[in-house]
C-alpha cells in the first residue's frame, strides 16, 4: 500500500513537472518576442516565469527524493527477506 501511494505521488510529481516545464518554455518563447518586450505586462510575466522556474526546480528535487525514498524502501524489503 505504501509503495502504491508513493508511486502515485511520484507519478503526480512527474505530471506536474512536465506541465510546468511546458509552461516555462512557452513563457520563454513569449518573452523572447520583441513585440512583447514593449508590453506593460512584460516585467510581471518575466518575474512570474522566474518564480515558476524555481518551483520547477523544487519539484524536480522532490521527485528525485521520492525516487530515492522508494529505492530505499525496496532495498530495506530485500534485506529483510534475506
Amino acid at each position: 500500500m505504501v509503495v502504491k501511494n508513493m508511486r502515485s505521488t511520484r507519478e503526480a510529481l512527474v505530471l506536474d513537472i512536465k506541465s510546468l516545464d511546458r509552461l516555462v518554455k512557452a513563457r520563454h518563447e513569449w518573452l523572447s518576442k520583441p513585440e512583447n518586450r514593449m508590453r506593460r505586462t512584460y516585467q510581471v510575466v518575466a518575474e512570474d516565469t522566474r518564480m515558476l522556474e524555481r518551483r520547477l526546480q523544487e519539484l524536480k528535487e522532490e521527485n528525485l527524493n521520492e525516487i530515492n525514498r522508494e529505492n530505499q524502501l525496496k532495498n530495506n524489503r530485500d534485506e529483510a527477506k534475506r
